[in-house]
């Protein structure tokens, strides 16, 4: 199984499975800043993950987790090899769950 996580900003469109009530999308900051403390305890695991970010998709380790920047060591890289990733740039991030 695999659970991606899609920022508010990535989504054009949305239909839920039944109406109730008219959808805000007013708080972007604060779902902003829950998506980075996710991608944080994912960082703290040690989880491979693969980031889409425009039209390049990137799969590592995450090293480090700010509120602009994640930092990713790609797989198969040597340690000192970081790829930076702006997180407004960042379309969907994913993860294989295990079981």
């Amino acid at each position: 199984a695999q659970l991606s996580l899609v920022p508010l900003a990535a989504l054009e469109w949305v239909r839920p499975e039944s109406a109730s009530g008219p959808a805000t999308f007013a708080d972007r900051a604060g779902a902003r800043g829950r998506l980075v403390a996710v991608l944080g305890h994912i960082a703290a695991e040690g989880i491979p993950v693969r980031l889409a970010s425009g039209t390049e998709t990137l799969v590592g380790d995450l090293v480090a987790v700010g509120d602009d920047v994640l930092t990713l060591r790609p797989s198969g890289a040597p340690a000192d090899q970081l790829l930076y990733v702006p997180v407004a740039s960042l379309n969907e991030a994913s993860v294989r769950l295990s079981g």
